[in-house]
């Protein structure tokens, strides 16, 4: 495995009970896939597989994640990946007994390495979903209502100041 020094440095700067958490993780990755190379990646360790992102883990102040970039691809034969939250795959992890066992782990992160062997690509959302995502976001409303009352109120002063213009 190809180390990127950062990647030690994030896991000294964790909190206590990340560390043997995120070193156990190291280690599989490793085991499972040799080839990797550790990157630091928006602030958080990737492991990179033939150029590709393999997985990432992250360490918070009462939680760490462990994910799969390709998790929405991947066989889940143990029913255990949680393919919809963005940042890990295995949900909260607070303790070593939040992991699956040694051998499920390995067992997945060969399967996600197959998904980059294979080429499968995680599937692009059409214009009109991303569109649709945009318009359900609550900020894009708040933002969007806070934009029509500066224009109603723009249009307000418009008409005053042409009512004082033809006043004279």
């Amino acid at each position: 495995m190809k180390k990127d020094i950062r990647l030690e440095n994030y896991i000294l700067k964790s909190a206590d009970f990340a560390i043997p958490i995120l070193l156990h993780l190291e280690q599989l990755v490793e085991i499972a896939c040799p080839e990797v190379e550790v990157k630091l990646k928006w602030g958080m360790p990737h492991f990179e597989y033939k150029n590709k992102n393999l997985c990432h883990m992250a360490s918070f102040k009462a939680h760490c994640a462990f994910g799969f970039w390709n998790v929405k691809v991947m066989n889940d034969p143990d029913k255990i990946l949680d393919k919809e939250n963005a940042m890990g795959s295995f949900g909260r992890i607070t303790s070593m007994k939040d992991l699956p066992s040694d051998e499920i782990l390995i067992k997945y992160i060969l399967e996600a390495k197959r998904t980059i062997d294979e080429g499968i690509k995680l599937p692009q959302k059409s214009k009109i979903e991303k569109e649709k995502a945009i318009l359900m976001h609550p900020d894009f409303w708040k933002l969007y209502s806070n934009i029509i009352l500066l224009l109603i109120s723009l249009r307000s002063s418009v008409i005053r100041i042409k009512k004082n213009i033809q006043n004279g």
